[in-house]
């Protein structure tokens, strides 16, 4: 499995020309404009099960797991990313944000009667 150091670069930012090189031609833009980060997946998961002792008694057992992997997903903690995008900074390709929440169950149950 590998593993990631949040406090370094994703890659090295000196294997790529700086963005003075580029020849941008009046019109059309840039060639990069928009570096993406990390992809996004959630799963949740929500179990009940209910069970009748009596005519009138019964009892609901709900079980509700959110993040069921414990996936950890870098997110934004500001307006400008989780990853620093700008390929003239010296801080090009670092995380600078969140992880999300981390797994959570809860578990409830209700007697009718």
């Amino acid at each position: 499995m590998g593993h990631y150091d949040p406090n370094k670069p994703l890659f090295n930012a000196s294997a790529f020309e700086p963005a003075s090189a580029f020849n941008f031609y009046f019109g059309a833009g840039p060639r990069v404009s928009n570096i993406r980060g990390f992809g996004y997946h959630n799963h949740d998961l929500g179990i009940e099960k209910e069970t009748q002792f009596s005519e009138k008694l019964r009892f609901l057992l709900r079980v509700e797991a959110f993040n069921v992997w414990n996936w950890h997903i870098f997110t934004a903690s500001n307006a400008g990313g989780f990853v620093n995008t700008d390929v003239a900074s010296p801080s090009f390709g670092l995380w600078n944000g969140n992880v999300s929440a981390p797994r959570n169950i809860q578990i409830g149950g209700k007697f009718t009667f």
